[in-house]
C-alpha cells in the first residue's frame, strides 16, 4: 500500500512513511526501561504528529528536523529530494541505512533485522536504485555523511517488538554506534580500492524503439519468432548489465528452442554464459542448465566441456546426467549412450554420494526408455543399499527403478525405505510413471496409497492423480474418502471445543481436498468441504468452484452455482468485493463465458479517481481483456501514470491477450456436459499485444514481454 502511495507525489513519500513512523512507534516501540513505556511512545508519537504539521511539504523544514524522523521514515525525505538534489537524497538514504541498522543492533533479537531490512529496500524504490546506478555518487555520500555528528537519535529507543526485554540496555548504544563508524569507514576504505582499479560507471537504462516493425505484424511465423527473441535478448542483456542475472536470458533461449530457432538460441546462450562469468561465485543451478540448453542447442562439445570441468566429482555427476538428459530430449541418441559409459566409469568409485549421484544421472539420461540393459543391472546393484543413505537418493533410485520398468525391485527397495519417508518417494514414483503413460504401474503404487494409514491430504494427492488419468469415478470415491476423514476430525474438534491452532492443524489438507473434488468436477462434495470451513473462507472456496465449473465447461453446474456465489459476495459484508468479482470475470472470460464475465463486471464499481492504484487497475484491465473488451483495458492502461507500474501492466495485459488459460476442460467432461464455448480468436489481439510490448521500456519488463509473444508463438 505504501510503495503504491510513492508513485502518486513527493507529499505521498513524505506523509506515507512518516505515518508508518508514527504506527510503529505507538504500536510497537519498547524503551529502555519499561515503566518509561506508555510515556515515551506518546512522546514519540506527539513528536511525528507535530513536525508533520509544522513542516507539511516543505523539504527544508524536514531537512532541518530530521533528527526526530527514524530510518525507513526517513526514505520519504530521501525519495521527496531524489529529482531536485540527488546527492542530498543519497546523504539521507545512507542516514537512513545507518538509522535503521542502528535500531536493528539495539535489539536483543538480532532476527528483527532481515525483516526491517527487506522493507527498507522495498520501500527505498527509486533512490535505491539510483544509488546502485550510481555508485561514485552513492560512495561520495558515504564520505560526506561520515564526519556528521548527527547521524543516529541516541535518545530514542530502536523497533523490537513489546518483550520488555526486547532492547538492549542504554549503557550498550554509544559502542553500537561506534561500531556502525568503523563499519562506515571501512566500507568506505574497501569501495575506494575497488573503484580505484576500476571505475564503475554510471548506468543508465537504454530507452527501446516503440514502433513495431513489420516483419512483427505481417511477416512469417519464422521473422516473427527471430524478431521477439532477438528483442527479448537485447532488453535482457540490457537489464543483465545492471544486475548480471543470466536467468532471463536462459528463458528466452528455452523459448528459442521451443520455437524452433536453434540459431538465435545459441546466440542468446552465447550471452547468457558471458553474463554467468562476471557472476562473483558458479552456481551449479545455472550450470547445468547452461550445459543442458547448450545440448539442446546442437553443441554438445561444448556442453560437455561445461560438464567435465566441474571439480567435484559428485557435482560433475549431476551436470553428466543433465547433459545426457537434454541430449536424449534432443533425439541425440548415440550421445546419450556415449554419457551412460562415461558415467558408468566415473560412478565406480566407492564414495556413496558419487556413485548415488551416478545412478540418478543414469535415470536422467533416458537409457531405460531406449531398454539398455546396463542401466537396468546397474541400478539393481543401487538396491544393495539398506536403506539409502538420504531420502533424496531413494526417491531417485526408486523412481528410476519404476521408470526402467523394474517394477519388483522397485517395490523391493520401496520396502527397505523409512515409514516417514515412503509416501515422498511413491509419490515421485507415480509421477515418473505417469509422464511416460504406464497408467497401469501407476495405479499400482497409488494403490499401496489407498490401501496404506494415509491421511485425508495423501488421499487428496492420488485422487488428483486419478482425476489425470481419466479414472473420474475412482478420483471422486477417493476425493470423498479424504473429504470423510477430514470432516470427522472437524465435528470431533467442534464437540470438544478444540482451540484455534488445533482446527488450523486439522483443516491444513482442506486446499489439496478441494481441488481433487473440483479435478474429479464433484462440485457438491466441493460445496459440502466449503461449509467445513468459517464463513469467510468457505466464500472463498465458492468462488474457486464456480471458476473451476467456468474452467471444466459445465455449464449447467456454473448456472445453478454462479448467481449464488455473486449475490453471497455482494450481500455477505466480505471485504473488497470488488475484487472477487474481478477474478471471477477473468475466469470465466478466459473459459469463453464472455456474456456472463460482462454481467459479473457489471456489478463492479468502475474506479473514478483519476490516480489509478497499481494492483487494482490492472487486475480489472486483465479481466476487459479477458471478455474481449480490449478498447476498455486500453482506457485503464492510460489512468496507471508511475511508468514501471504501467510497464508491468502492459506486460501484464500481452500475456492475457495472448496466452491466456487455457480454454480446455482440466478434467474430463461428463457425457451429458453441454458443448464447450469455442476457444478466443487471438488473431485480431496479437497486434495490439505486440504494440503493447513494444511500448514497455523497463528492460526487465521488456524482456518479459517479448518472453510471452515468443512463447505463443510455440508450434
Amino acid at each position: 500500500m505504501l510503495r503504491l502511495a510513492f508513485g502518486a507525489s513527493a507529499k505521498g513519500h513524505i506523509h506515507a512513511l512518516l505515518i508508518l513512523a508514527v504506527a510503529v512507534v505507538s504500536g510497537s516501540a519498547v524503551p529502555a526501561r519499561a515503566d518509561d513505556a506508555p510515556k515515551n511512545i506518546q512522546q514519540s508519537q506527539d513528536r511525528l504528529q507535530e513536525l508533520i504539521g509544522k513542516c507539511h511539504n516543505d523539504v527544508a523544514c524536514l531537512q532541518q528536523n530530521a533528527s526526530q524522523i527514524d530510518g525507513m521514515p526517513l526514505l520519504g525525505l530521501s525519495l521527496m529530494l531524489l529529482k531536485s538534489d540527488p546527492n542530498a537524497a543519497l546523504d539521507w538514504l545512507v542516514i537512513a541505512q545507518l538509522r535503521t541498522r542502528y535500531d536493528v543492533q539495539r535489539c536483543t533479537d538480532q532476527s528483527v533485522g532481515g525483516g526491517m531490512m527487506f522493507l527498507f529496500g522495498q520501500l527505498g524504490g527509486d533512490v535505491v536504485q539510483y544509488a546502485w546506478r550510481h555508485k561514485m555518487q552513492y560512495l561520495a555520500a558515504l564520505k560526506r555523511v561520515q564526519p556528521r555528528d548527527d547521524i543516529f537519535a541516541p535518545d530514542r529507543a530502536p523497533v523490537c517488538g513489546r518483550s520488555v526485554d526486547g532492547v538492549k540496555p542504554a549503557s550498550e548504544w554509544p559502542a553500537i554506534a561506534a561500531n556502525l563508524r568503523r563499519q562506515l569507514a571501512q566500507e568506505i576504505e574497501k569501495l575506494d580500492r575497488e573503484y580505484a582499479a576500476n571505475p564503475p560507471p554510471d548506468y543508465e537504462p537504454p530507452s527501446f524503439p516503440t514502433a513495431v516493425p513489420a516483419a512483427v505484424l505481417s511477416g512469417s511465423r519464422a521473422e516473427k519468432v527471430a524478431r521477439f527473441g532477438a528483442e527479448a535478448r537485447q532488453a535482457a542483456l540490457a537489464a543483465a548489465a545492471e544486475s548480471p542475472d543470466p536467468g532471463a536470458l536462459f528463458n528466452i533461449a528455452e523459448a528459442q528452442l521451443n520455437a524452433g530457432d536453434p540459431a538465435g538460441a545459441r546466440e542468446t546462450l552465447t550471452a547468457a554464459q558471458d553474463v554467468v562469468a562476471k557472476r562473483p561465485k558458479e552456481y551449479f543451478v545455472e550450470r547445468d542448465r547452461l550445459i543442458g540448453l547448450w545440448a539442446q542447442a546442437g553443441e554438445r562439445a561444448r556442453a560437455l566441456k561445461l560438464a567435465e570441468r566441474v571439480a567435484d566429482p559428485a557435482e560433475r555427476m549431476r551436470s553428466l546426467g543433465v547433459l545426457g538428459s537434454a541430449l536424449a530430449k534432443a533425439g541425440d541418441t548415440s550421445g546419450a549412450r556415449d554419457l551412460v559409459d562415461r558415467i558408468r566409469q566415473t560412478g565406480a568409485a566407492s564414495d556413496r554420494r558419487v556413485a548415488g549421484n551416478a545412478d540418478a544421472a543414469l535415470k536422467e539420461v533416458g537409457q531405460c526408455a531406449a531398454h539398455d540393459p546396463g542401466g537396468r543391472d546397474a541400478l539393481r546393484a543401487a538396491t544393495a543399499v539398506n536403506p539409502p543413505a538420504t531420502q533424496a537418493y531413494a526417491t531417485e533410485l526408486v523412481s528410476a527403478l519404476a521408470a526402467c520398468n523394474d517394477i519388483e525391485k522397485a517395490k523391493e527397495a520401496f520396502e527397505k525405505l523409512l515409514p516417514s519417508w515412503q509416501l515422498g518417494v511413491l509419490d515421485r514414483a507415480v509421477d515418473q510413471l505417469t509422464k511416460q503413460g504406464r497408467n497401469t504401474d501407476a495405479e499400482l503404487f497409488d494403490r499401496i496409497i489407498l490401501d496404506g494409514p494415509g491421511g485425508p491430504n495423501d488421499l487428496a494427492v492420488v485422487a488428483k492423480r486419478q482425476a489425470a488419468r481419466g479414472d473420474v469415478a475412482g478420483a471422486r470415491m477417493t476425493a470423498a474418502r479424504a473429504y470423510e476423514m477430514m470432516r470427522a476430525a472437524v465435528m470431533t474438534a467442534r464437540e470438544q471445543s478444540r482451540p484455534v491452532y488445533q482446527m488450523l492443524e486439522i483443516l491444513r489438507p482442506f486446499a489439496a481436498v478441494l481441488e481433487a473434488q473440483l479435478k474429479a468436477a464433484a462440485y457438491d462434495d466441493a460445496l459440502a468441504t466449503a461449509g467445513l470451513q468459517d464463513a469467510t473462507n468457505a466464500q472463498m472456496a465458492s468462488e474457486r468452484i464456480v471458476q473451476a465449473a467456468a474452467k471444466n465447461h459445465d455449464t449447467e453446474a456454473l448456472r445453478q452455482m454462479l448467481p449464488r456465489v455473486l449475490d453471497a459476495i455482494e450481500n455477505g459484508g466480505q471485504w473488497d468485493p470488488e475484487t472477487r468479482f474481478i477474478d471471477i470475470a477473468k475466469q470465466l472470460g478466459r473459459a469463453g463465458y464472455t456474456d456472463e464475465g460482462r454481467e459479473v463486471l457489471g456489478r463492479v464499481a468502475r474506479l473514478k479517481k483519476n490516480h489509478c492504484q497499481q494492483a487494482p487497475c490492472i487486475n480489472l484491465a486483465e479481466a476487459q481483456v479477458a471478455i474481449g473488451d480490449i478498447d476498455a483495458a486500453q482506457a485503464i492502461l492510460q489512468r496507471i501514470k508511475n511508468p514501471k507500474a504501467a510497464d508491468s501492466a502492459r506486460v501484464m495485459l500481452v500475456q492475457e491477450l495472448v496466452d491466456p488459460e487455457s480454454p480446455s476442460p482440466t478434467a474430463p467432461r461428463r457425457r451429458d456436459q453441454p458443448t464447450a464455448p469455442p476457444p478466443q480468436n487471438l488473431s485480431a489481439a496479437f497486434p495490439v499485444a505486440a504494440e503493447m510490448a513494444w511500448q514497455v521500456q523497463d528492460a526487465t519488463r521488456r524482456a518479459s514481454a517479448m518472453l510471452v509473444l515468443l512463447r505463443s508463438l510455440h508450434p
